[in-house]
């Protein structure tokens, strides 16, 4: 018995009373779950089959997505300067609901990045579908940290999504600066130029897409759109990050015609949120 009631314990769940039944059954009665708002996420489960409450417990686990961390790095200093985070999973299930899920995981571990180390700045992926639905941006809202040290969120939105609908992302990127929320646009290729047609530029970032950086650094072609998606930040007042960048050859090669932030295997790869804690932030952030 106590070993069952470590492993409830173990996967998160709040005992709230356990009971033996006539048939010498033990019988537990447990809470799933508490959402951003204190409200459950489940209902208060009463007389169910311990072993019934551990499976429970674990679906209810297993609905929010595990998250990696890839460090993204100044191309000048190699100073740490933010994460993007990644689902560590299956992303066929994309979709509105799997969002908020990722934005609750992301919000827990920045939350234990802050209390162990400091702050640091998140970006993550998500479909443009998510902040379409105002009740979903609402949700995202919510969830996120309400501390002062946390400086906001950036979304990423594949380049491709946004050319097609880039009126619509436009007017929402303006609407959430006030919401703590920022929009980077992801796997940037050709369509840096329509974007170089827009009057006013909403965005914080371009993150040049991986296939473009990789081999750049002896493709003039590559190399020669990485500096238009650069060139065309550096006007708008937003920044560059290299996605995928592999090679030294080609980090030297986008470090000298001006990219802001380096990401890839060259400097680490994705990682879990304790590791990243551990071996990046508690480094970083240590009184030298």
């Amino acid at each position: 018995m106590l070993i069952e009631t470590l492993l409830l314990q173990a996967l998160g769940v709040i005992i709230v009373g356990i009971v033996v039944t006539d048939v010498g059954r033990p019988v537990v009665g447990v809470l799933l779950g508490v959402g951003v708002d204190g409200l459950p996420l489940a209902a208060v489960v009463l007389a169910v089959d311990l072993d019934v409450a551990v499976q429970t417990a674990e679906a209810v686990s297993a609905r929010r997505p595990e998250l990696m961390y890839q460090p993204k790095r100044d191309a000048r200093t190699l100073a740490l300067s933010g994460a993007a985070a990644m689902i560590a999973a299956d992303r066929s299930s994309d979709g509105i609901a799997l969002s908020e899920r990722v934005i609750a995981r992301l919000a827990d571990d920045w939350r234990s990045f802050h209390a162990q180390t400091g702050a640091v700045e998140i970006a993550v992926e998500l479909p443009i579908a998510c902040l379409r639905d105002p009740v979903s941006v609402a949700t995202l809202c919510r969830q996120l940290p309400d501390q002062r040290a946390f400086e906001g969120l950036i979304i990423e939105i594949d380049a491709a999504a946004a050319v097609a609908e880039l009126g619509l992302l436009k007017a929402i990127a303006k609407q959430l600066r006030f919401r703590n929320i920022a929009i980077s646009i992801k796997n940037v290729r050709d369509e840096w130029l329509p974007l170089s047609k827009l009057n006013d530029f909403p965005f914080v970032e371009l993150k040049i897409a991986r296939e473009l950086v990789a081999g750049c650094a002896h493709d003039r072609s590559k190399l020669a759109t990485c500096r238009h998606i650069i060139d065309l930040a550096d006007a708008m007042g937003a920044r560059t990050v290299a996605e995928g960048v592999d090679e030294r050859d080609d980090f030297i090669a986008l470090r000298e015609i001006g990219v802001h932030l380096v990401q890839g295997g060259l400097f680490a790869a994705p990682m879990t949120p304790k590791r990243f804690a551990q071996s990046i932030l508690a480094r970083e952030t240590s009184p030298r």
